[in-house]
């Protein structure tokens, strides 16, 4: 590609060309042609090679279109306290790391919904 565009404008030969060419003219040419494949181009050649693989798959939707979808979903089944921001706020925290006092108390919450579970359960089996 680089050599198309030199030999275009210079009386260059081949021979110069080549004695020129250092590794990283190499890597920028790489670079360069593969800015120009497309990713349908790069999807439909991997449907070929791998078509178990393969899916229709053309991107994300903008995480705006899914926090709506979310929030309409949790509105039908009745969790009216579920709103696009808390939706929002929830996506969001799953990038920010997690002190040691917040994973100790879910590990004390979680430990007081098992015990809760356990004399839920003996009430249930005592009742049949």
């Amino acid at each position: 590609m680089e050599m198309v565009r030199v030999f275009d404008r210079s009386v260059k030969t081949i021979k110069n060309y080549w004695g020129s060419f250092i590794i990283l003219k190499g890597i920028n040419n790489i670079n360069a042609a593969w800015e120009e494949v497309s990713v349908n181009y790069s999807n439909g050649v991997w449907r070929h090679l791998l078509p178990y693989f393969m899916h229709d798959f053309t991107g994300f939707e903008p995480v705006e279109n899914t926090v709506e979808v979310i929030s309409r979903l949790a509105q039908e089944v009745g969790l009216d306290e579920v709103t696009a921001e808390s939706v929002t706020e929830m996506l969001y925290s799953h990038g920010q790391q997690i002190s040691n006092e917040d994973l100790e108390e879910v590990a004390k919450e979680m430990s007081q919904q098992k015990e809760e579970d356990k004399k839920k359960m003996k009430s249930l089996l005592k009742n049949v």
